[in-house]
This record gives structure tokens, C-alpha cells and sequence, in this order.
């Protein structure tokens, strides 16, 4: 009876385990754990890396699989960076598994009387993508802030899915040394609860 081959599996956490940060912020404490799963031939080494860099290899107790620990210090970064872990049995294949950290900068919305009052946004930090906020205002313009990198928006809707786009005005401004994009409604508005689908 021929039993097929099977490579090893193996699962990959950080801790913490978030993976979006704003642009700014340098992260220097990480542990990196994984937890690797013998198949058909034992497990002869498990290697942490930071992007292409190896972090650690452990070589010692791995033959059955288990749960394992990165002793080894990440370097600071404050940049996109890649963990990996890389687990290889003694049929010499390897099976890798992957965590991005990535930084970005924050998209703001709100009401305001002025563009000047960024305070009295809304920050969300999330990546480009299309965006539903709602808003609650008296007499106030709404608007939506993001990096100016991301482009124009090609669409506003409201709740009723009626196009709002020409609406707004749109022009940039500076956050923190960094180019931003606003949207800001061409007249105040009074609103409860209203919703607004930002498209790029």
C-alpha cells in the first residue's frame, strides 16, 4: 500500500497581532510564534525571518512538530515589514507562511464649520478603499479627509443611492506634512444619521 506524501502545515502568529499602524509610529517589540504540524516525514527546522533576514532557526525537539518561539530580537522598523516562518521536513520541502505589518495614514470625516477644524473629525485607520461614513450635523458642511496619493473619487452616494458628487467641493490641504485630499460639501447641512458611500 502506497501512503502519498504529505508536506508539514504550520500556522503563524504575532503578537499583538495587529497589522495596520499609522505612518509615524516604530514598532520594536514583536514576538513571532509558530506552530508546526508533522505529516508524512519528520520536521527538521523551523526558521523565523524579518522581510529576507533570518531572525532564528531551531533545529532542537522540532521532529514531531509543536509550538515554537522566536527568542531573537526583531529590529525596529517603522516601514512595510514581512514575518516569516519557514518549516522544512527531511524530505526537503518547505512550507512558509506569512504576516504583513503595513503603516498608513488615516482617512478623517465629519462636520465642520471650516476646513480648519481637522480636530473635530472622525480619524479611521484603514487602507484605500471605498468608504461608507455616516453623519450627524447642525448647520455644518460634511467632508471626508484622505492622503492625496489615493487619487480623485469617482463617486458620492447617498443612503437612496442618488449621486452627490458634484455637491462637493474638492481641493488639498497639508495634515502633518503630508498631502490630503478633501471632499467638503458645497452648502452646511442639517442631519441625523446620514450616510454617505465614498467611491475611488
Amino acid at each position: 500500500l502506497t501512503v502519498e506524501y504529505q508536506k508539514p502545515t504550520v500556522t503563524f502568529s504575532i503578537s499583538p497581532s495587529t497589522t495596520l499602524y499609522e505612518k509615524g509610529t516604530t514598532i520594536s517589540n514583536l514576538n513571532l510564534s509558530a506552530t508546526a504540524y508533522k505529516k508524512s516525514e519528520k520536521i527538521i527546522g523551523i526558521s523565523f525571518y524579518q522581510n529576507s533576514i533570518l531572525l532564528q532557526s531551531i533545529t532542537d525537539g522540532v521532529e514531531n512538530g509543536g509550538t515554537f518561539t522566536c527568542s531573537k530580537s526583531i529590529t525596529s522598523f517603522n516601514t512595510d515589514t514581512t514575518f516569516k516562518v519557514a518549516v522544512i521536513d527531511e524530505n526537503d520541502s518547505t512550507v512558509t507562511t506569512t504576516k504583513t505589518i503595513e503603516f498608513v495614514s488615516p482617512f478623517y470625516y465629519g462636520s465642520v464649520n471650516s476646513v480648519a477644524e481637522l480636530s473635530n473629525l472622525t480619524k479611521d485607520l484603514s487602507k484605500k478603499e471605498n468608504k461608507t461614513y455616516t453623519y450627524t450635523a447642525n448647520n455644518k458642511y460634511l467632508c471626508i479627509f484622505y492622503p492625496s496619493s489615493y487619487g480623485t473619487l469617482k463617486s458620492i452616494k447617498d443612503s437612496n443611492n442618488f449621486e452627490n458628487i458634484n455637491n462637493f467641493t474638492t481641493n488639498t490641504i497639508t495634515i502633518a506634512g503630508e498631502a490630503y485630499r478633501y471632499y467638503m460639501t458645497n452648502e452646511t447641512k442639517t442631519v441625523s444619521n446620514f450616510k454617505f458611500t465614498f467611491s475611488f
